[in-house]
């Protein structure tokens, strides 16, 4: 097992593994997160475990899935009644700082941090309660056009809160390193969450214009009779007022105020880079990326996420640090329930208390140091695989282990002892990790954006 070290991790909002140059995109600019990809390794198949920010966020804090927790909707949000990893390491005397956005009921709850700077969660804790309703007869549409005018019209060059709240919490994030992580007798945690890039996409001029209108590209299959129309596609179109994507130029521009402001989230992570650095921190402190979820910015017809499309539900994951090799890509599944016991190897090695019995994530750390060819995270079965479905991806790795668990585990006690044997199989038939060296892409600033002033140590 790897020995706990520092840790950073940093999660954005609305992020597609996709818009990063580090998982091959042609156009975008994110020369420090590829510079984190290139000291580390490359996550190919992450996924969120739910795409939608709420729930989101609580599988990532809990390490399990939505329908194990109940925390499944923006208005259900996670309120501690369920152990976070940030409780876990906290009561072994580390210290866990939470710096931003998590979108948990309330910062008056014990999130588990030590501490928690310029939090942002539900409003007066109760969230889109409207939400709630579901289904063809009771989910209602909206009730004008703000969340079609949130693209159309206030995507281009500009501020917003969301800026002006993240430039906040890079200063915080600096000010606690300079003024604590030195000063620390155990390995410490500080989890920096940003709003960006979340609609708007309102951008710094000088990033919009690194991003021509006429040379964005298009979306996936977003005209009337190309994009898909099943059923459930078009009733999220109904109640989002989403329009037919006909205007290719105000499309364009949504594209190139999308990839600005992930531009504009990757000079704030450089921010903070450049403090590490500076204080001699990387070769003490483990950094992760990753996002909450994806973004369609119009692909398939649709805007925004909720929904099961590779872009929606993909996510950057990224590790770096002591202990984790450089320039390493794996195509293993993974989903954001594998952060809880990931980031507790990271800092703390291990719980002071038993674990949930049905603990559904398995951690990418303990390994790491062994070997490159050394699997991370649950094996997944060839058959599964081959599937392509986004549904089977994103529960695989719950299924493909669910037979470990206790039979007392009142999660899954009630499984048929016929299935759970078929799942044992299943999971007998694993495939091997592929890793490979990175193209040298991920270690290539383009000529066209500053790169990163921070080293590789």
């Amino acid at each position: 097992m790897a020995s706990p070290a520092n840790l950073i991790l940093i999660q954005s909002d609305n992020h597609s593994r996709k818009i990063l140059g580090c998982y091959d995109h042609e156009i975008v600019k994110t020369p420090t997160l590829d510079k984190l990809a290139s000291r580390g390794i490359r996550f190919a198949n992450a996924y969120t475990a739910s795409p939608l920010c709420v729930p989101a966020r609580a599988a990532m804090a809990t390490g399990r899935f939505p329908h194990q927790t109940g925390y499944w909707d923006n208005a259900i949000a996670y309120d501690a009644r369920i152990p976070s990893w940030m409780h876990r390491i906290r009561e072994q005397g580390h210290t866990v700082i939470g710096i931003g956005k998590f979108h948990y009921r309330s910062s008056d709850q014990d999130n588990g941090f030590s501490e928690e700077f310029l939090g942002m969660h539900l409003h007066g804790g109760r969230g889109a309660v409207r939400n709630l309703l579901r289904g063809f007869d009771s989910e209602l549409p909206g009730v004008d056009d703000a969340r079609w005018d949130l693209y159309a019209k206030r995507s281009g060059p500009g501020g917003s809160h969301y800026q002006d709240y993240d430039q906040q919490i890079t200063r915080k994030a600096i000010e606690w390193l300079r003024e604590h992580a030195a000063a620390s007798a155990k390995p410490w945690a500080v989890v920096i969450g940003y709003a960006c890039p979340h609609p708007p996409f309102a951008a710094p001029k000088r990033l919009f214009d690194l991003y021509p209108e006429d040379r964005m590209p298009l979306p996936h299959r977003f005209r009337p009779g190309d994009r898909p129309e099943h059923p459930a596609v078009r009733h999220k179109r109904w109640i989002e007022r989403t329009h037919d994507m006909t205007d290719e130029r105000t499309l364009r521009r949504i594209a190139a105020a999308h990839f600005a402001l992930v531009t504009y989230l990757d000079e704030n992570v450089a921010e903070v880079m450049q403090v590490v650095e500076e204080l001699g921190l990387l070769a003490t402190t483990r950094i992760i990326y990753t996002s909450d979820h994806g973004e369609l910015f119009g692909a398939h017809g649709l805007l925004g996420k909720s929904s099961l499309y590779e872009a929606s539900v993909g996510v950057p994951l990224i590790l770096c640090g002591p202990g984790i090799p450089e320039n390493q890509v794996t195509d293993t599944l993974v989903s954001h329930v594998d952060l809880f016991p990931t980031v507790i190897a990271a800092a703390a090695r291990e719980c002071c208390q038993p674990m949930p019995t049905c603990e559904v994530a398995r951690s990418s750390i303990p390994s790491i140091d062994a070997s490159p060819h050394a699997s991370h995270l649950p094996n997944i079965t060839r058959k599964a695989l081959r599937q392509g479905s986004l549904c089977s991806a994103m529960a695989i790795s719950s299924l493909s282990i669910t037979w470990e668990c206790r039979r007392s585990c009142s999660t899954c006690h009630a499984i048929p002892m016929k299935f759970t044997i078929l799942l044992k199989k299943a999971a007998a038939a694993v495939t091997r990790v592929r890793w490979k060296p990175s193209s040298g892409r991920s270690a290539i600033l383009r000529k066209s954006m500053p790169g990163p002033n921070w080293t590789n140590g």
